[in-house]
């Protein structure tokens, strides 16, 4: 008995400076290495959960290293106890402005092939009812029919150009819009750029397709006109108030027949795309150069409101279905602060300029001004509390369509 005691206190004995050694290593890793931190606002919604709806944390990676667009940094501000968690914007060197809610680099909005944040849910006919987000047909007449699949669009008395076969989103889009999100309502300012998506599969009259997004006091549309062996006439064409209709761009593209296309119409940095995906094909794109917006003969302040319905679908002259309907906005910096507005920013070779993702609820370099690199603590890396919400971060700023688009 004695000898087994004896064994077990010589093994406790050699594990204990092992046990030491591990907790020393620990501790260097919390203070040197990594750190936990709690997000405990708003400033970052969607990309960060805090405040009211339940603050997520963010393990932090201490260090720099190479800095790029649209990072995410942890930050230190003179006076203020918590670190920050912002996104950069702007890097050493670059002038910044913010336009109507657009970043304005250099004196250039960013063109569609640079990688970006992800545009942020509005809608989705997944989670949101398309009949309380969307008014459906004309005065007179309702062609629009919900199915299992989708919605049922019966136009072939519609004639073409007529709004009767049009469903309109209904609701304001804000610059502080997130869908599923009870703390971010339509109330705010107008988001300046917004994306539809949607699947379509023509009926055995195929329908002409349309697609509108309104900004400011223009009207832009994407026009569908099926053809023979799969190919369709497209265009994306530009109106505003007293002015002649414009076509912006033109091309044949490729629409399913029989099976289901996905569609994407965006407006995004005063540039337009619409994007066909048949099921089991290639993805095909009209993309337009930048395009000039017009405000809005209501907008007497020039704050480019856009008033009115702002996104609509549908058809004339045949049927088609419609399902997966979605509506994104981008990022929209609100007009605060005294930094970048109105004039650019010239940032220094050591300096940065970071802004939260929810504008309307951050304060951020618009407030403060530029940063300089010695405030960044370091890289938010994952959500690791709670468990449920575990994800990497860092990795979702990619372009919106491939930099080789024409």
């Amino acid at each position: 008995m004695r000898e087994l005691l004896r064994s077990s206190t010589a093994a406790r004995a050699k594990w204990v400076p092992v046990a030491g050694t591990a907790l020393v290593l620990l501790v260097l890793v919390r203070l040197f290495v990594f750190g936990i931190y709690e997000v405990d606002s708003r400033s970052m919604a969607p990309t960060l959960r805090g405040g009211f709806e339940g603050s997520e944390s963010v393990l932090v990676r201490y260090g720099r290293g190479d800095i790029e667009r649209f990072d995410l940094v942890v930050l230190r501000r003179p006076g203020v106890k918590a670190p920050r968690v912002k996104r950069v914007v702007g890097l050493p060197g670059e002038s910044v402005e913010l336009v109507l809610g657009d970043l304005v680099i250099d004196g250039e909005r960013l063109p569609l092939s640079a990688p970006r944040p992800p545009l942020v849910e509005v809608f989705s006919d997944v989670r949101d009812e398309v009949g309380e987000w969307f008014q459906m047909g004309g005065t007179e007449v309702n062609p629009w029919q919900e199915r299992e699949e989708g919605w049922h669009l019966a136009a072939e008395d519609v004639p073409s150009g007529a709004a009767a076969g049009t469903m309109f989103f209904a609701k304001r889009l804000t610059a502080g819009h997130i869908s599923g999100d009870p703390e971010a309502g339509p109330g705010g300012v107008s988001a300046a750029d917004c994306v539809l998506g949607c699947e379509v599969r023509l009926g055995e009259v195929p329908a002409e397709l349309h697609f509108i997004l309104r900004e400011q006091g223009d009207t832009f549309r994407a026009e569908l006109d099926p053809g023979v062996g799969g190919e369709c006439s497209a265009r994306i064409l530009q109106r505003w108030r007293g002015g002649d209709e414009l076509v912006l761009a033109e091309s044949a593209l490729s629409l399913s027949k029989e099976g289901w296309t996905t569609i994407r119409f965006g407006n995004v940095d005063d540039q337009l795309f619409l994007e066909l995906t048949p099921k089991g094909s290639e993805t095909e794109r009209l993309v337009s150069g930048s395009v000039v917006n017009h405000l809005d003969p209501s907008d007497r302040m020039a704050a480019g409101e856009t008033y009115g319905h702002r996104i609509g679908l549908g058809g004339a002259a045949g049927s088609a279905d419609f399902q997966s309907i979605r509506v994104w906005r981008d990022f929209h910096y609100t007009d605060r602060g005294t930094h970048g507005k109105g004039e650019p920013v010239r940032l220094g070779p050591s300096e940065l300029f970071v802004l939260g993702d929810n504008s309307p609820e951050s304060r951020d370099g618009r407030d403060w001004g530029p940063i300089t690199m010695g405030d960044v603590l370091g890289r938010p890396t994952h959500v690791v509390l709670p468990l449920s919400a575990l994800r990497p971060l860092g990795e979702d700023a990619l372009p919106l369509i491939p930099s080789d688009t024409p």
